[in-house]
Order: C-alpha cells, then structure tokens, then sequence
C-alpha cells in the first residue's frame, strides 16, 4: 500500500514540467531500481505495481524528455559536404551557426549519467514483454507508450536508442510473437515491431531477419521456406500481413521439424 501511494505520488510531481522536478530524476531512477522493481518481480506484487511503475516511466519520459536528450546539428554529414564540394559548402563547414541552420540535425541523449537513466526506464518497458504471467492490458500499456514516445518525441530515432537498444527491441518482439506469450496482442506488437524497423528497412531484411532464421534449429530447406513467407515490403499493412504469414509458417516448418525428428 505504501509502495502505490508512492508511485501515485511520484507521477502527481512529475506532472509538472520544471527544471527542479526533472533534477529529481536521477534519484528517482535510482529509488525505483534498488526497491520498487524488486518488488514488482514479486509475484503478490507485481498485477497492481508494474503498472503503477509504468504509468510512472511514461510520466517521466514524456514531460521530462528534454531532461535526457538534444537535438545537435550533425557536423560530420555537413564537413564531408564541405569537403567534398567546396564553396558554399566550405563555408558552412567553418561557420557553427550556418552549420547548424543547414545541416541535418540528430537527437543524441545528453551526457553519460543520463543514458543511463534513460536506458534504465526504456529496459523497464522492454522487461514487460518477459515477465511471466503478466497481463496482456499491462503490455498493451507499454506497446501504446512506446508508439507514443515515438510519434511525439521521435524515440526510434534518438542515436542511442537505434544503436544500444534497438537491436534487443526487435529481438524481444519477435521472441514474443514467435513465443505467443501474448495471443491478443498479435497486431500491436507487429505494427511496434514495423514502426521499430522502419527507420532502416535495408537492415531489418538483410541482417536482422536472417540471423533469427539462422538460428532455429531446422534444415535449410525450411529455413528458406520461412525466410519466403516474409518478403521485402515495406508499407506497415503488408509488412503486418507478412509478419502473420510468417508466424503461420513458423509454426508449420517447427512442428514439421519435430515429427521429422521423431522418426
């Protein structure tokens, strides 16, 4: 009881979008690793806090998202431009301001120790897909969050996202479609799992889905069996469409695997 009325209280605070508020994050993140998230693993606990915890990450993320990240021009494009080119170009690349007026900008987390912290509220989310026995309006929650952050803060294309923990993002989609620990939420994690991989299709069709195949333990007939049931397409109605196709065909290719393996 203690613990919910400190969660509840906690996003009350966090519902203010202040400088001193956001300065309260570090130690926030550190109160909730050591004692709130050991609590919510425990199975008594863990129905009515996670998403108490949850509805607290997506306070913070939210209203504090300047906390952690910043939009930085993106100095090497614009230096290789000027390198390249000369004229107009060379100038930009001496002239700071000019650079960051025309160049490309990235979103970057701001520093070391806020990486951190912002890894640590976005593994939170992404252990929800794991933890056993949880509800499906629980991972609903997180899905919903995710997409949202996206939609309004671009989450999917902050640099360290899309380099440290993108990767294990799709990872876990995939182990949990093809694992079906969550049944009726088969649409929304596929349209997660496209609106993850769209900001590099090449990589996804190329790199990623190969090396999931890659690691069933099945002939290679079926392997490329399964990698034919998901083709290159990238609008998200035919990318979902394929991702059914090739659960469909996952399960196929495996229980054919173990009757051969029976004989």
């Amino acid at each position: 009881m203690v613990y919910k009325a400190l969660l509840k209280l906690l996003a009350a605070t966090f519902d203010a979008r202040d400088n001193k508020v956001s300065a309260l994050i570090p130690q926030t993140c550190s109160l909730l690793k050591d004692i709130v998230l050991p609590l919510c693993t425990n199975p008594g606990n863990a129905s009515e806090l996670f998403l108490l915890l949850l509805k607290l990450l997506h306070k913070i993320l939210t209203v504090h998202w300047r906390f952690f990240v910043t939009s930085v021009a993106d100095n090497s494009q614009n230096s290789g431009n000027a390198a390249a080119s000369g004229g107009i170009g060379s100038i930009l690349g001496q002239n700071p301001l000019a650079l960051a007026l025309n160049g490309k900008r990235v979103i970057r987390v701001i520093d070391a120790d806020r990486l951190n912290e912002f890894q640590l509220l976005l593994q939170i989310m992404l252990d929800s897909f794991r933890t056993p026995d949880i509800s499906p309006a629980t991972v609903a929650f997180v899905i919903a969050t995710l997409r949202d952050l996206d939609k309004m803060r671009r989450l999917f294309k902050v640099e360290e996202f899309a380099t440290l923990m993108k990767p294990t993002f799709l990872a876990t989609m995939m182990e949990t479609l093809l694992a079906r620990s969550q049944p009726l939420l088969v649409e929304e994690i596929s349209l997660l799992l496209f609106e993850l991989a769209n900001s590099d299709m090449d990589i996804f069709f190329s790199s990623f889905l190969p090396s999931l195949i890659g690691t069933l333990q099945i002939s290679e007939e079926m392997k490329i069996s399964l990698k034919g049931s998901w083709p290159d397409e990238r609008d998200s109605s035919t990318f979902c469409a394929s991702c059914q196709n090739f659960l469909s065909e996952y399960r196929y290719v495996m229980s054919r695997s173990v009757v051969l393996c029976s004989r």
